[in-house]
This record gives structure tokens, C-alpha cells and sequence, in this order.
């Protein structure tokens, strides 16, 4: 796992919430130019991590400032041409809540104490390369996107929150422009996967476990 910091003036019951364990951040200090966010008041901190998930190769890029989140995802192999992916931001703003299991798709549905919150990252449909994806969350703004669980509003804690990103299967994409753009932008809606053995016919395949990061500062109200 690699971490910067920059020094400034589930439908839900199946998501699959995957850990990197055994990775220490590397942090440093650089410059605020080419935030992808803007400007902010306070520290910007990128992390990177690798996709988890059978047969997936790949990797996420977090970046935290106090006004939202920023993920830029990039996918090399393991995807199947043809089929449509919807991208998913899980976010604990209070992982301390989380049960002893750690912040999972229980917490999501069922502990308040978590803050959790299931927002729709947008998606697309694989071609047969790689696939360069970018999503952000801007904090207390989810206009536009599809809240499928817990707190309507997102992130709050963008600093504190733990952060799962989740690369969601849908099968075979849907051939109408408004249908596809309904089955990217939920969880559970046009979900050709076969049934069974995928049950409901949408399989999350693939994620990145961002944990709460030792950074200075706090997200401003």
C-alpha cells in the first residue's frame, strides 16, 4: 500500500467487503497541484491499493481531502467482455462501531452506530482490455447517485471513514442506453448473471479495503 499526504493552508446482504492485510502505508509530502478535488483546506492524502478478488488483477487509487473522495480504478484482467460492472463506494464513517468481525456488509444494514453508506461509483461495460475507471464523493453531496443502504447523504468522516470500493457484476450488459444505465447505477436491478449459481444473478467480484489512514486534521463541518 502506498500513502501521500499533502500539508495545506446491500440488496446489501451479499456485498463482498475484502481486507489487504499485512500492507504498511508509505507516506510523503508533496505538492497540492493536480488535486483532482480542487483546492482544499486541509491535508489530501492518496493511497493505492490492489483489487481483491478470484481471477481480478488491478488496483484502486484513494485520495481523501476534506471535501470528498476521489477513486481512480484501474482493471488489467478478469473481466468478461460483454458484461456490464457497476462500481460501489461502501462507507463506514464510524469504523469504530463496526462489530469485532470489522466493517462488513452486517454493519452496512445493521449497525447504526457504523454510519454505513452504500453509494452507486458509476460503472461501464468491459471491451476485452483494460479498463480506467474514476469515480468521486463529494462530502454531503450524493445528488445524482444511487444510495442502495444506510446513511442517505455519504461520506461525512472523508479523513476517518473506512472505505471499501466494490466492483459489482452484472453479466451480460443490457443493449438499451437507458437500460444499461439503470444496471450500472444499481445493485440489483438487470442482473443477467446465470441463477443459480449466482443467486439473484449480480456477483460482486472485486474490492479495495481503505482503512481510516493516520492523517492530520479532520474534515471540517
Amino acid at each position: 500500500m502506498h500513502s501521500k499526504i499533502i500539508p495545506l493552508a446491500m440488496i446489501v446482504g451479499a456485498v463482498l467487503l475484502v481486507g489487504c492485510e499485512g500492507m504498511d502505508p508509505v507516506t510523503s509530502e508533496w505538492t497540492e497541484e493536480g488535486n483532482p478535488l480542487g483546492p482544499a483546506a486541509a491535508p489530501v492524502i492518496e493511497t493505492e491499493l490492489p483489487l481483491s478478488g478470484a481471477g481480478i488483477a488491478g488496483s484502486v487509487t484513494l485520495t481523501r481531502s476534506s471535501q470528498g473522495l476521489s477513486a481512480d480504478i484501474e482493471i488489467t484482467a478478469g473481466l468478461t467482455t460483454g458484461y456490464a460492472y457497476s462500481i460501489w463506494w461502501a462507507i463506514f464513517d464510524n469504523p469504530q462501531g463496526c462489530d469485532a468481525n470489522g466493517c462488513d456488509a452486517f454493519d452496512l444494514r445493521n449497525i447504526r452506530q457504523a454510519q454505513g453508506s452504500l453509494v452507486n461509483g458509476g460503472g461501464f461495460v468491459a471491451g476485452g482490455g483494460p479498463v480506467f475507471h474514476q469515480t468521486e464523493l463529494t462530502r454531503h453531496d450524493v445528488e445524482g447517485k444511487s444510495v442502495e443502504a444506510g446513511d442517505p447523504s455519504g461520506v461525512d468522516n472523508t479523513y476517518g471513514a473506512e472505505v471499501h470500493l466494490v466492483v459489482r457484476s452484472h453479466g451480460e450488459a443490457e443493449t438499451d442506453p437507458a437500460d444499461l444505465m439503470v444496471q450500472t447505477g444499481t445493485f440489483g436491478v438487470f442482473c443477467n448473471l446465470p441463477d443459480p449459481p449466482v443467486v439473484g444473478g449480480c456477483l460482486n467480484v472485486a474490492a479495495s479495503m481503505f482503512t481510516s489512514p493516520a492523517a492530520p486534521g479532520q474534515a471540517g463541518s
